[in-house]
């Protein structure tokens, strides 16, 4: 790995000494709080090779130092006819996105070192109940999948360098490179290695992640075809939480140093995968977005998880025959054939998917009342229908899809509106679903870690309306879930006859006075008391800064301070055997408070992130409370800095 890193950081360099002087930024008004995330209205995919660049010819290339700050695009994974300017300015959005996971992980409770689980205080997963169904819940936040990997549109190489500390010693890095080698034809690759040493015993974190991405089109635009390809490797040492509280309640002298507090474990989890995906698409009109086009999509990932453990006291005992370590191969396989047609405003996508998950274990197990087979698969073949159009400032989309081998099926529908600076969406969706591959098949060397429900099914229905504007950012949102499967207090998957229903309301807004600026984000919500769920009232954060250009206004900084935290609940607890959250209801956390201060600046395309991490515990170490899920305490205070560099060459 280390000489992977110094690899990547050479090449940084490299092409920081050829870098120059390309100018990249938002375009128009900008992309807002949301940075990247928010889509840029009326950019559409194929304005970017219709003016000249400095591509077509060698005189050219170098004769142009600068281009437009629209030129340099990144193609939404997910949403195709919305690009956006590669955005590199200092907000506080950015500030709030320097963590491992590179995003705003405002209803996440981190654990103590980077690379580990996130705790759902606000009842959600870090990716898509998609991505739950394939991947272990503990591993998603460190997860890259290939939905992920970015595509850009760029005239000249465009490359970005990550850096963040790690925590009592470590780092992680994570760079990329972009290349139109011709106007239709990209080629990108990046790595991000982590590597994180806890400042609790045996809880080391390494992560490895290699994606390359390329994309051609023909000149007439009438064919496309993308291919990715991730290989992802999360290898955590488990030391499955401190084996008494009071030693973290009550330190005294003797358990200040938090390495000397006593773990229940000394185990390992590893995850290793590899993804492909291609997409092809054509065209029956040359070089017209309207008519019709046909599509495929494939998709294939090979996943492997193993858990070293030989803790007969905590897991109970074994079961015959065990082996010396739990291991689970996976293997993903997924169809899509669709066609599409575009009239004036509107278009209309019929498409068949076919989906197959194989999960396979060492050997087949008897010691359960219902035997663990050995090969296990589960397969679905659905038929879509979508609708999607825009009518002068509104775009709308909806669509089903249906299973008729399964009655499995699902329904979605999306609308969102503009007006000025203010937008308004509105997004549902209801359907019935398998339950999460972890809670339909599990075999275990423990005995009692062994479940077979292959017909495991729950029911979603969700609705948001979100509103972003002149008074903030406010999001509703209502969500119910019909004979729900969870993991109980016994850490065993089991199914809730019943409804779970919550109701939750947002708000986010950015004031400022000057150069003083107080951005406040707040979050309640309620459920109905049940023993499948539960979750806090509020969900809170506060930033305060201060904001300004200095040295003859060439460099941008912000500094300030952030509170974050969130009212008491019975929070989930974390197995790391089976890398889930368990519900437990002996005690209640939280009504804590994290307070980071820091200070960012910018020049030109470099970004730099310095900040103390929850500095309030200099003075509560000795009576703290704060904790990411049940026997897992929350790091002490924390020194943290963070580089984004971007070159445009």
């Amino acid at each position: 790995m280390r000489s992977a890193l110094s690899l990547i950081v050479w090449l940084g360099l490299g092409l920081a000494a050829w870098n120059g002087y390309g100018q990249i930024g938002r375009d128009g008004k900008g992309l807002g709080k949301e940075g990247m995330d928010r889509p840029a209205r009326g950019q559409e995919r194929g304005g970017l090779f219709g003016t000249p660049d400095s591509l077509q010819a060698d005189t050219a290339r170098w004769e142009v130092k600068t281009y437009p700050s629209s030129w340099y695009r990144y193609i939404h994974p997910s949403r195709e006819e919305d690009t956006l300017t590669v955005d590199t300015l200092l907000d506080i959005g950015e500030r709030f996105r320097v963590n491992f996971t590179e995003r705003d992980i405002f209803p996440f409770m981190p654990f103590q070192n980077i690379g580990q689980p996130l705790n759902r205080p606000g009842g959600e997963e870090p990716l898509s109940f998609r991505w739950r169904q394939k991947v272990r819940q503990g591993k998603l936040p460190a997860f890259l999948g290939a939905d992920a990997v970015p595509v850009y549109h760029v005239p000249t190489p465009y490359s970005r360098l990550y850096y963040l500390s790690g925590n009592k010693q470590g780092q992680m890095l994570h760079s990329r490179i972009g290349i139109n080698v011709r106007p239709h034809w990209y080629v990108g690759v990046g790595y991000r290695g982590l590597s994180s040493l806890g400042y609790y015993r045996h809880s080391i974190s390494s992560h490895e992640f290699w994606y390359a991405v390329t994309e051609y089109f023909t000149p007439d635009r009438r064919y496309m075809i993308r291919a990715v390809l991730v290989k992802n490797h999360l290898e955590n040492e488990e030391n499955g939480g401190i084996t008494d509280e009071r030693y973290f309640e009550m330190p005294g002298d003797a358990y200040v140093d938090r390495a000397k507090i006593p773990v229940r474990l000394e185990d390992k989890s590893l995850w290793h995968s590899r993804q492909l995906r291609l997409h092809q698409r054509w065209r029956i009109k040359k070089d017209k977005e309207r008519g019709p086009e046909a599509g495929y999509i494939f998709d294939y990932l090979k996943a492997y998880y193993a858990y070293e453990s030989a803790a007969t006291g905590v897991y109970g005992p074994l079961a015959s025959g065990a082996g010396p370590a739990d291991s689970t191969g996976m293997r993903h396989y997924f169809h899509q054939i669709y066609l599409t047609f575009r009239w004036k405003a509107t278009g209309i996508r019929a498409a068949l998917e076919w989906e197959r998950h194989f999960i396979t274990f060492d050997s087949t197990r008897t010691a359960v009342p219902v035997p663990v087979p050995r090969q296990n698969y589960f397969g679905d073949r659905r038929v879509l229908l979508q609708l999607f159009g825009k009518y002068t400032a509104v775009r709308w989309r909806a669509g089903g899809a249906y299973d008729p081998y399964t009655s499995l099926g699902s329904f979605s529908g999306e609308i969102q509106g503009w007006r000025g600076p203010d937008t308004l969406e509105i997004r549902i969706y209801a359907g019935r679903e398998r339950a999460p591959f972890d809670m339909l098949v599990h075999q275990s060397r423990f005995d009692r870690f062994n479940w077979y429900h292959p017909d495991a099914r729950e029911s979603r229905m969700q609705a948001e309306f979100i509103y972003a504007g002149r008074w903030g950012r406010m999001k509703f949102r209502w969500s119910e879930s019909v004979d729900p499967w969870f993991y109980g207090t016994d850490s065993l998957p089991h199914r809730y006859d019943g409804r779970v229903s919550v109701l939750a309301w947002e708000w986010e807004k950015d004031f400022s006075r000057g150069k003083w600026h107080f951005y406040p984000r707040i979050r309640y919500q309620t459920l109905d008391r049940t023993p499948a769920l539960d979750l806090p009232a509020w969900i809170w954060r506060v930033a305060v800064y201060y904001k300004d250009k200095w040295f003859d206004k060439r460099m941008d900084m912000q500094a300030g301070i952030t509170l974050r935290g969130f009212s008491s609940y019975y929070m989930d607890g974390f197995n790391p055997l089976v890398q889930s959250f368990f519900r437990q209801t002996r005690k209640t956390y939280g009504g804590f408070y994290l307070g980071d201060l820091f200070f960012d600046f910018k020049v030109k395309r470099f970004r730099a992130f310095l900040a103390l991490e929850h500095f309030n515990a200099l003075w509560e170490r000795y009576r703290p409370r704060y904790y990411s899920a049940p026997y897992y305490p929350y790091a002490d205070h924390i020194w943290r800095a963070a580089i984004v560099w971007e070159f445009v060459n």
